[in-house]
């Protein structure tokens, strides 16, 4: 039974990133039956190394506990609840706490099979974003999520993908690498149908991480001239889409257009502005509380930022009710330690991540690094022009795979690992 239940845990892991990119209620219910079976499996073991693996990993789970910690002094202020924030919270640490020991209880081969997870997310989402936007190649209206995070999403599956090249998953080791580079192109091509800007900017990001995972820095010319290459192959793709050159210039032409002429004009880039603006004003009335409850950001826009000038007419009668900008939303919410909180979370395991892709581990704790890098680094990035935190499913999404990839990159193995071919 204890097998059965570690196997279940590792299905469900794979079928995650499908279901993330295009439903709305299946993610939630995965997040939470995988906690579910993630609490059997440690009963049935009665808790075997769960001390062990908390005291190693305490420092992060103190840094996954501070927004949760936000959310209750501010839900205290106000006597009342923060709401979903306050869930989303709960979600960040209970995910990490849980499946931590948890995922050691199951054999790292197992765990390594989610990659084709993203794989089929990869190849399912590019079909539905190609079938929206046929035959004019317009920006697609996709499933779930907006266009901006679905994009993202993409690329990121994309990025797990290429780097799950450093293990072997199959006994057919050529035919399992050309299907991964196939998935991987496949992938990154629906990406750009979604003309994303912000996946772009997070694009050097994921070059640089897959240069020291393939590379590596021993030989510096050598990882320097792979990183110029696929940096100039990147960029040339990126020139000559028509498309995603032109918005590239239009978001800076509209930046510079609201800083120095109008800043409450109505063009995209305005318009976040203009939410960041009004965001760090609701912090700074309340810089320790925020204005505890991330739902009620609209009515806030509505009644202070508005008759302030901050936003526009426009910005109100769309209800907008985020400022596209996660570390923002939090700092609006529940202050100064709800945006430090965030930031840890984004951080804290980039610690434990950065240390593992160091050259003298064996490559496939290497590349589970490297996934764990680019997963946190790619979501502080799509978060800057962007609320990927907007559904919670999200939330359960990131703890999740952060779990499992920092269960894979324990260059010591784990438990269960070790009896496990790899």
């Amino acid at each position: 039974m204890p097998n059965f239940i570690a196997f279940l845990l590792a299905v469900l892991c794979a079928s995650f990133p499908l279901a993330n990119l295009n439903s709305v209620k299946a993610p939630s219910a995965l997040f939470y039956a995988v906690l579910v079976f993630a609490l059997v499996l440690l009963a049935q073991r009665r808790f075997a190394g769960f001390g062990e693996i908390t005291t190693r990993y305490r420092p992060l789970l103190i840094c996954f506990a501070v927004p949760l910690l936000a959310a209750c002094v501010s839900s205290v202020y106000y006597s009342h609840w923060a709401g979903a924030n306050g869930e989303g919270a709960i979600r960040f640490l209970l995910g990490l706490l849980l499946l931590l020991p948890a995922f050691a209880l199951v054999p790292t081969q197992w765990l390594r099979q989610s990659a084709w997870g993203f794989a089929l997310a990869g190849v399912v989402s590019s079909i539905i974003v190609l079938q929206l936007s046929w035959p004019h190649f317009i920006r697609p209206h996709t499933p779930v999520h907006n266009a901006v995070t679905y994009g993202n999403l993409m690329l990121l599956a994309a990025v797990v993908t290429c780097f799950s090249l450093g293990w072997r998953l199959t006994p057919w080791a050529r035919i399992e690498a050309a299907a991964k580079i196939a998935v991987t192109v496949a992938t990154l091509g629906g990406f750009m149908l979604t003309q994303t800007r912000s996946g772009w900017v997070a694009m050097p990001v994921f070059i640089v991480i897959g240069v020291v995972l393939f590379v590596g820095l021993k030989n510096r010319w050598r990882a320097l001239a792979a990183l110029v290459a696929v940096g100039a192959i990147m960029a040339g793709v990126f020139l000559s889409n028509d498309q995603l050159r032109s918005r590239a210039v239009m978001a800076y032409d509209e930046t510079q257009s609201c800083l120095y002429e109008d800043k409450t004009q109505l063009t995209s880039v305005c318009v976040r502005l203009q939410l960041w603006r009004a965001a760090i004003d609701m912090a700074a009335q309340k810089p320790w509380v925020g204005i505890g409850d991330g739902g009620d950001f609209a009515d806030h826009l509505k009644a202070d930022s508005y008759p302030k000038g901050i936003v526009s007419e426009f910005v109100i009668t769309e209800y907008f009710g985020e400022p596209h900008n996660d570390v923002l939303f939090l700092l609006a919410t529940f202050g100064i330690p709800g945006a430090i909180g965030l930031l840890l979370i984004y951080l804290a395991p980039c610690w434990y991540f950065v240390r593992r892709l160091a050259s003298h581990h064996p490559q496939h704790a290497r590349a589970a690094a490297a996934m764990g890098l680019a997963f946190c680094l790619g979501f502080a990035v799509f978060g800057i022009t962007e609320l990927m935190f907007r559904r919670m499913h999200t939330i359960g999404f990131y703890s999740l795979f952060v779990a499992l990839f920092l269960t894979l990159s324990d260059p010591g193995g784990t438990p269960a690992g070790k009896t496990t071919k790899t």
